[in-house]
């Protein structure tokens, strides 16, 4: 193996620590970098990763959340996850060496040895988070049980001094999610729609109340506004939620063949009909059927699709019976049908038909407020991060294809970027049109960041009082006064404001 040169790394958080200079965390993310740099410099490790067991799209797994690196950026994903898997399983803390115990991981990317250390953070009144912290040396490298054991000191002090602060990170991070889910009062799951903002919240009340129903449904939103996701949440939270979803978009029906593929054939009904074929109709007969590009569809077509909705039968090509069909259809565009009725390229009956309820669905530019959390969401998969002026950049861009092409830009940022942040460099490779905006300086950005963090305590956790809010954070009343001082906070009229929702009902009444 070629001998790697490690750069010493720049003045960081842990190294404020490690001189006894007081540490500004106020976030999970910053917590989570602090752990995992001291890990690197305490012990002189190649990497430090933390890992947490987290519920990601209903899958229960241990996931990256942040990592340090005496090399050229951090590769969360070259580990030995099997080890992060038993320690966390097992809640015991271990040295493994290539020599010795070596696993298929250690072999395959040349790890000389390997320590992990579980623990776990209690927060709010019933809960747990569980992490791994992962410490490797690549091969020529040392890593003794005195290293281990020096790591594990501080780590323990660590917890002992800032675990209440990682505690109260969680539960407003806990009380925030369960706030938003409860502001929502939906019957259904709509977790694969994201956004908070009031354009979406007021698509997803209608999605919410329709979607029991069997009622025709027109989704109208520009290119890349998530037209099929809705279309999905309205099959998925419905009574045909179990049976089939079949999409068809309309703009890429082969004229000659749009007839066979929305009802079917029979074998020998024309020349290259060798086999019968069921048309998406009859698959999703049971279910939903979503015609995207609704708008697309000639005249013809049109007319043999209105009377399948209008008698619930089909008749494939060369069949000679009707066939009866059970299907709510979703129908989308990026067209304004009412202006191609008026010019007769689309028939008045079939657009009645299709329209009972219509959906408008915001642009990107109009839920701007979203992007932050959009942009979190594409990037977890990745376990990646991005700094707040890399954010404020995205946010700021004008995103014409919405939020198709905000993920597609996250998804290339995310293949891109060596370590596990994002930052302006990265950012000013997407020429991002619109998004030259002067980013703020890392002060100014830390500033509105522990600012905002403050406010969203306040405002949003359950104690109502001064004392209370002090003790979630473990700071003291004089410290929660001198932040709130320096960021112009008035906390009694927080306090008051919040006291005065709580007493109040949804609609401002009191309950």
């Amino acid at each position: 193996m070629a001998e790697e040169t490690h750069a010493t790394p720049a003045p960081t958080a842990s190294h404020q620590v490690l001189a006894g200079e007081p540490v500004p965390v106020t976030d999970l993310p910053g917590v989570y970098k602090l752990l995992t740099e001291l890990g690197v410099v305490v012990t002189g490790g190649y990497r430090c990763l933390l890992y947490a067991w987290e519920d990601y799209r209903g899958k229960w797994s241990w996931r990256p959340q942040s990592g340090a690196s005496l090399g050229e950026g951090v590769d969360l994903g070259r580990a030995a996850k099997s080890l992060i898997s038993e320690a966390g399983a097992s809640s015991n803390a271990g040295l493994y060496r290539l020599d010795s115990s070596p696993t298929r991981s250690m072999v395959k990317y040349d790890i000389e040895a390997v320590a992990v250390f579980p623990f776990a953070v209690r927060f709010g009144q019933a809960g747990e988070k569980r992490f791994v912290l992962y410490l490797d040396v690549l091969r020529g490298e040392v890593l003794d049980e005195a290293r281990v054991e020096r790591l594990g000191k501080v780590l323990s002090g660590l917890l002992s001094l800032g675990g209440g602060a990682i505690s109260a990170l969680l539960a407003v991070e806990d009380d925030v999610a369960a706030r938003s889910q409860a502001d929502r009062s939906f019957r259904g799951d709509y977790s694969a729609i994201v956004g908070r903002s009031a354009p979406i919240r007021r698509v997803l009340d209608l999605v919410d109340r329709i979607a029991p129903t069997d009622f025709p449904v027109l989704v109208q939103g520009d290119t890349g506004t998530g037209k099929e996701l809705v279309a999905r949440a309205l099959h998925g939270n419905g009574k045909r939620g179990d049976g089939p979803f079949e999409a068809i978009n309309c703009a890429m029906l082969p004229e000659k063949l749009a007839e066979s593929m929305l009802f079917g054939h029979r074998r020998g009904a024309f020349t290259d009909a060798k086999d019968d074929h069921r048309g998406v109709f009859e698959v999703a007969s049971g279910g939903t059927l979503f015609l995207d590009e609704i708008g697309e569809l000639v005249p013809d077509h049109q007319a043999k699709l209105l009377r399948a909705l209008e008698d619930g039968t089909i008749r494939p090509i060369g069949a000679e019976a009707d066939l009866s069909v059970d299907v709510r259809v979703v129908s989308a565009t990026n067209r304004d049908l009412r202006e191609l009725v008026e010019r007769g390229s689309f028939r008045a009956d079939l657009f009645h038909r299709i329209s009972s309820v219509t959906i408008e669905l915001p642009t990107l530019a109009e839920r701007r407020e979203d992007i932050p959390e959009l942009v979190r969401h594409f990037l977890a998969p990745a376990g990646k991060r991005i700094a707040p002026e890399a954010l404020a950049r995205l946010t700021a861009a004008p995103w014409e294809g919405n939020v198709r092409e905000l993920e597609a830009k996250v998804r290339v940022l995310s293949e891109l970027t060596v370590g596990d942040e994002i930052g302006l460099a990265e950012i000013d490779f997407l020429r991002l049109p619109g998004a030259s905006v002067e980013p703020p300086s890392w002060s100014d950005a830390w500033h509105r960041t522990e600012r905002d963090f403050l406010v969203r305590v306040i405002t949003e956790s359950e104690p109502d009082s001064v004392e209370g809010v002090a003790k979630l954070l473990g700071k003291s009343r004089s410290w929660l006064y001198e932040k709130a001082k320096e960021h112009g906070i008035r906390v009694a009229d927080l306090l008051q404001d919040k006291a005065s929702a709580r007493a109040s009902g949804p609609s401002g009444d009191p309950s």
